[in-house]
């Protein structure tokens, strides 16, 4: 019986030790499984790199070559390759640092070229494709959030300022780090906060309290068209210069409040909340046009994206795309419904690489407006990911 245990316990102890080493194979395995995994991620990665390399220093060759001025693609190519470098990080073991050096020599041997007519390549990527933010202001605090769409993220960040923002202020670009920020329920105020510092700085005061008004940059000069005011709507329209000459007023067409504004080429395109009517403003000359084309419904909030020619109109849910003529009038090209939602919003949109964004009125939804063969496709974003700087 004894003995009959003391063959079981052996054979259990062999059959352990097969066990163990089954464990241990089956692991080694999985470690060279994973080690060959990340070396495939490595060369994958490798590979990438090498091939945008061989890319960038052709078209250096090519450039060097014709002295010619760096068109368009190039200078697109060149700021994809700034992207790519950053998305590469992401494989495992691999930098970016071959890829930024050689694009940084691109650049400079663009600048070094002797006789040709070359601009700023560096300023030109920095505009087109640098990561750029949507800003909303949440009323009644000194919180602005930046919305990137690239990585599909907002961030709140508390801003040093002397004053809670108002409901119904209006905010614009007004540099490459500067927003502005203007009037309010019931505020004149104007100042500028810097991003990288997040700091408010008072500056001129406006000629008349304004609220849900449009703001707008054009050239170097800052628009602030029509708004509320305790007794009514405005008429009037004001410009920015300097900080030394402030704000100056101007009478508008018509009274205006809920107001969209968008730059086209050489003019401002307006649209109100109360009108079913479109204005075009000349900066030139500071001249009003009521334009011939109607929208389908007054009461409703509007927003306008110019592109390329093309003007969309969304109000409420019709969303039309038209060209615009020599003579500012617009010609309809399509006419859609969208069910994406109720634009609540006189924030002007942003462009970020091929696309339009603006924040609804409560912030919580960001929409975006992207032109696809002459007709504008409409998307929202509800659940944004929040995050406190």
């Amino acid at each position: 019986m004894v003995g009959n245990i003391e063959n079981h316990a052996k054979l259990l102890a062999t059959q352990l030790d097969r066990h163990l080493e089954d464990l241990e194979r089956i692991e080694e395995e999985l470690h060279a499984a994973l080690k060959e995994k990340f070396k495939g991620l490595q060369d994958q990665a490798r590979e990438i790199i090498r091939e945008e390399t061989v890319k960038i220093n052709q078209l250096a060759k090519e450039i060097s070559a014709t002295a010619k001025r760096p068109t368009e693609a190039s200078v697109s190519l060149l700021g994809e390759m700034i992207l790519k470098g950053d998305s590469l990080d992401l494989f495992l073991g691999v930098k970016s640092s071959e890829l930024r050096t050689i694009t940084s020599e691109v650049l400079k041997s663009f600048n070094n070229l002797q006789g040709a007519a070359l601009f700023s390549l560096e300023g030109q990527i920095k505009e087109r494709l640098m990561l750029n933010c949507l800003y909303y202001f949440q009323p009644n605090t000194k919180v602005l959030t930046a919305f990137d769409p690239l990585r599909d993220i907002a961030l709140a960040k508390d801003i040093v300022s002397p004053i809670n923002f108002p409901d119904g202020m209006a905010l614009c670009q007004f540099s490459e780090d500067t927003l502005m920020v203007a009037g309010g329920t019931w505020s004149n105020n104007c100042g500028t906060i810097n991003m990288k510092s997040k700091v408010y700085t008072a500056t001129k005061l406006m000629v008349s309290v304004r609220a849900y008004h449009g703001m707008i940059k054009f050239d170097e000069k800052m628009y602030s068209f029509g708004g509320q005011h305790p007794g009514g709507i405005h008429q009037t329209f004001e410009q920015y210069t300097s900080e030394t000459t402030g704000w100056t007023q101007g009478n508008m067409a018509r009274p205006m409040y809920y107001v969209c504004a968008v730059r086209g080429k050489d003019k401002i395109f307006l649209a109100d909340h109360v009108s079913t009517l479109i204005e075009c403003f000349t900066p030139a000359t500071n001249a009003f046009k009521t334009l011939s084309f109607a929208l389908p419904a007054a009461n409703q909030f509007s927003v306008l994206v110019y592109d390329s020619g093309l003007l969309v109109i969304l109000k409420g849910p019709t969303v039309i795309t038209c060209k615009v003529q020599a003579d500012e009038n617009l010609q309809e090209v399509s006419r859609t419904t969208n069910d994406v939602g109720t634009w609540h919003v006189w924030l002007s949109p942003v462009k970020l690489g091929n696309i339009h964004y603006f924040f609804n009125y409560s912030g919580r939804r960001v929409y975006s407006v992207e032109l696809r063969n002459e007709e504008a496709v409409i998307n929202a974003k509800v659940n944004y990911k929040l995050a406190k700087e």
